[in-house]
């Protein structure tokens, strides 16, 4: 079966499982610098309740992550960038496909409401 095959088909994405673990403490006035380690697994895709082999069949994925976040009050300012430190997927019977994320960056802004009332 290949992609053009499919029209009409039912997909469902893996499950996906993630979980980690973060230290952080202040290194400058108020800004707080964080080290972390993320696992990251996900499942096989399924169409029509069958894995395909040109499909997604699962990969693990050990991560390691910095940040920096500077509250401004109640809000927030977070920076953080993660790298893959080992990563497993599964393969099948065609070589596998070229997975690339040499980092991964997200900034984020947080606020509380009606903090300190």
């Amino acid at each position: 079966m290949t992609g053009g095959d499919r029209k009409g088909s039912a997909r469902a994405a893996g499950k996906r499982y993630f979980t980690g673990v973060q230290g952080a403490g202040p290194i400058v006035g108020k800004l707080v610098a964080g080290v972390g380690f993320d696992l990251l697994h996900e499942g096989a895709e399924r169409w029509d309740g069958e894995i395909q082999q040109d499909g997604n069949l699962g990969r693990t994925e050990i991560l390691g992550g910095l940040s920096l976040t500077q509250p401004f009050g109640a809000t927030l300012l977070s920076l953080s960038a993660r790298v893959p430190l080992a990563r497993w997927m599964v393969t099948g019977d065609k070589a596998p496909g070229r997975l690339s994320s040499p980092v991964m960056l997200s900034l984020s802004v947080t606020h509380t409401f009606g903090r300190g009332r």
